[in-house]
């Protein structure tokens, strides 16, 4: 693939390798940027390999094709909304140049196993990691600010970043995030999470999961919205300090919980909460005598 004057290739509407038999691409020293739908739906696309003449991939410039493996140059600074959705990656190991990924740039993606965004990204859209069902862990860094990039107070994350990650279960935070935003973890897998220290507001869906568990929230936190554990479940419970806002929440709310972050639950014997039935099988609970927590199984 050539680039023009400007070192681009050329935007398209619809993609020029849509349905073609290609299986890798090599890119000339003249290009600068992957353009705009260039490559999507390309059925057959196996593998790419992005040059250190180049530092944009644009809008959709991957979107819906087979790719299985992308490697970086260190230059890219940009990967653009769908850029890579609904492909095929299982791994992807971004690079340290990169700043900006935009509004659903790796949605979709089915097979992708782990990721690590690198701590260079001040920038990370909507929905960028949503419904990536295989997903199990995650590092987001401490260095974010805002969708269009203008600096924020503090750090802050974009709603939606990992709505639907249905096998999510490990997720590690850069110091300094201070907002947990609207749908962060909503339809995630994450059954035990540890809000960091600096984390000041948590917004609505933040946990809303069916399968979300234990979550320890520190003094730091002052705001939590009343839908943030919207559709939790039974297991939901809240490991907090003596006086804190998350304490109050609880209270509030109802929902068990444990003034002592450092608690660690004593499990009594397990009993029958529900019989089998023809639609479901028995299951059976185990109760925490310190603080009430309850466990499940079938």
């Amino acid at each position: 693939v050539y680039g023009n004057a400007e070192g681009v290739t050329d935007t398209w509407i619809d993609s020029p390798f849509d349905g073609c038999s290609i299986k890798s691409v090599t890119f000339d020293e003249s290009v600068s940027r992957v353009a705009e739908n260039l490559f999507r739906s390309a059925g057959k696309l196996e593998s790419v390999v992005i040059p250190k003449s180049i530092t944009s991939v644009d809008q959709s410039a991957f979107d819906s094709c087979s790719l299985g493996s992308v490697s970086f140059a260190d230059n890219v600074t940009t990967i653009g909304s769908f850029a890579f959705a609904g492909t095929d990656l299982e791994e992807i190991a971004l690079p340290d140049s990169l700043t900006f990924i935009g509004y659903g740039a790796f949605s979709g993606c089915e097979e992708l196993q782990s990721i690590d965004i690198p701590d260079s990204v001040t920038t990370l859209g909507v929905n960028a990691f949503s419904d990536c069902t295989s997903l199990k862990t995650a590092h987001i860094p401490a260095s974010l600010e805002g969708l269009d990039g203008s600096p924020v107070t503090g750090a802050m994350l974009q709603a939606g970043t990992f709505w639907g990650c249905g096998a999510l279960k490990d997720v590690t935070f850069g110091e300094g995030i201070k907002i947990l935003p609207e749908a962060l973890f909503a339809s995630c897998g994450l059954e035990k999470i540890e809000v960091p220290a600096t984390v000041e507001t948590i917004e609505r869906y933040v946990f809303s999961s069916d399968f979300i568990g234990e979550v320890s929230i520190p003094a730091s936190v002052t705001s939590i919205n009343d839908y943030a554990f919207f559709f939790a479940g039974d297991n939901l419970f809240i490991h907090c300090e003596p006086g804190s806002y998350a304490e109050q929440f609880a209270q509030h709310n109802r929902i068990p919980y444990t003034s002592d972050l450092n608690h660690e639950h004593s499990w009594g014997p397990w009993e029958v909460a529900w019989e089998a039935t023809c639609t479901s099988p028995k299951t059976e609970k185990s109760t925490c005598p310190v603080c009430g927590a309850v466990r499940e199984r079938e």
